[in-house]
Order: C-alpha cells, then structure tokens, then sequence
C-alpha cells in the first residue's frame, strides 16, 4: 500500500509542476507588439484575391476575421457539389457497382444500403 500512495503522490507532483513553469510569460509587450507586426505582413500578399476554403479557414485562424475582411480576402465556392465521375468514387458492397453522387441520374437508382461510405451523398446503381 505504501509504494501505491508513494506513486500517486509522485504522479501529482508530476502533473502539477510544470504548471507554474508553463504559466510564466517572460518576454515584454514591446517585443510581442513586434512579433505581430511582422506576422501580419504576410496577409498582405493576398489582399483582394480570392483563395481555397481550406487557406481561408487557415487565414481566419491565424490572423482573426477582421483582418480578413479588410484586407478583402475572399473565399473561393465549394465545387463539392458538382456531378462529375472524376470526384466521385464507388459503392455498393462487394461487386462496387455503384457510384456516389450527389443526385442519381435517370437511369439509375438510389441503393440506400450502400449510401453510408458516400457521405452526404447517395450510392447510385444503374437499373
């Protein structure tokens, strides 16, 4: 019993004495005002354009959606939703013979038992 109280007052210690260490900030408001001057140059080289979801999603979390926005930084549209073979993949369990889209064509029909590794979308077999 003892060597289980000594491992859990050792596991405590050892989870709470980086805290303190972690917390301590020693750098100056000069230098942090600075660091941030220079990091917001590089927004700079994409005012007015318009750039992919994911690059937009990275520019809003790096410099916040005000500087975003006034750099007028925009975000491209989503071509997800277009029906074309080349951004779909196969479904329809062993044989794949299916195809996930996001409507089915005439000539086929919606297999409701395959649609769950399409997504959003729906397993479309040929009649």
């Amino acid at each position: 019993m003892e060597k289980k109280t000594f491992l859990c007052v050792l596991y405590i210690i050892l989870l709470t004495a980086p805290g303190p260490i972690l917390a301590s900030r020693p750098e100056h408001e000069e230098s942090r005002n600075k660091r941030q001057a220079q990091a917001l140059l590089p927004i700079a080289s994409y005012a007015g354009m318009t750039v992919s979801a994911p690059l937009f999603l990275a520019l809003v979390a790096a410099y916040g959606i005000y500087q975003v926005t006034r750099y007028a930084i925009k975000k491209a549209k989503s071509t997800a939703t277009t029906s074309s073979d080349s951004r779909s993949h196969t479904c329809g369990g062993w044989y794949k013979d299916g195809w996930c889209r996001p409507q089915c064509r005439s000539n086929e029909y919606e297999d409701w038992r395959s649609s769950d590794v399409c997504g959003g979308w729906k397993c479309c077999k040929v009649r």
